[in-house]
């Protein structure tokens, strides 16, 4: 089954839980199927879930011509990778889909040097995970390939992208859809004004939600919500903040 619309990715994860929106499935789905259309191509993805933006990238290569292989990489529990296996099966994109049931960096260990077209970061969001997970899967980025990273404002996830946004590094051409950010992989390019430009208008709203989330400290907000809430509140006010700053940064094609 090959999607044709927006609309019918969204029909198409309906019923799988998760905070990945149609909209972001269908700019990962889009960037994914327009890559390298001569050769298979190879994505991996740190952090499924159940398996929403997993169900994403399978129909993109199931859309493509020359096809590929979704390396989906997650260090599940039973109950939830029971869940993944079965919502990719019932997506029915489980023959383009390698499910790898690991650490990022335990599957980092065994993928060797094999280049990688496109990575999707969504696993921890801890600083130091984000971070390794950055130092130890961009050397395998193709030149001309795709960075995406969800919850790039998240406080763990845009530290380590900010040690990462230099004049010395190869993420160019950032594209925001809404709570994931799409970056092109050019480590030999050269820099322009754009790319300079860009990469202020990045750091800027690094810093508008690094103030939100001191601003949610001093309220003591973080401190006193339950558990079961915290995340979708600092989600939504995530969420808010990067509605009202998207204007910032290019939007991300569909």
């Amino acid at each position: 089954m090959r999607l044709s619309s927006q609309a019918e990715m969204e029909e198409g994860l309906r019923g799988v839980e998760g905070w990945f929106s149609p909209d972001e499935a269908w700019a990962l789905h889009e960037s994914i199927r327009n890559l390298s259309p001569e050769r298979p191509i190879t994505v991996v993805e740190i952090g499924s879930s159940r398996g929403r933006s997993t169900i994403a990238a399978g129909h993109a290569l199931l859309a493509r011509a020359k096809g590929g292989t979704l390396y989906a990489i997650d260090p599940q529990n039973d109950e939830l990778f029971g869940q993944l296996r079965a919502n990719v099966e019932g997506a029915r994109v489980q023959s383009v889909v390698n499910l790898i049931r690991a650490t990022s960096r335990e599957a980092r260990k065994e993928f060797g040097d094999h280049e990688v077209d496109l990575i999707f970061i969504d696993g921890s969001h801890e600083y130091e995970d984000v971070r390794d997970d950055l130092r130890d899967w961009l050397p395998l980025v193709r030149p001309g390939g795709i960075v995406a990273v969800n919850d790039p404002f998240w406080w763990g996830v845009a530290r380590a992208l900010r040690e990462r946004l230099s004049l010395r590094e190869g993420l160019r051409s950032p594209r925001l859809m809404q709570n994931t950010l799409f970056f092109s992989y050019l480590p030999d390019s050269r820099w322009t004004r754009r790319d300079g430009r860009e990469l202020l208008q990045v750091r800027a709203c690094f810093l508008v939600a690094r103030g939100g989330g001191s601003l949610l400290a001093l309220t003591g907000a973080s401190r006193v919500l339950p558990q079961r809430l915290k995340r979708p509140v600092l989600h939504t006010m995530f969420r808010f903040l990067i509605r009202c700053f998207s204007w910032l940064l290019p939007t991300a094609k569909t």
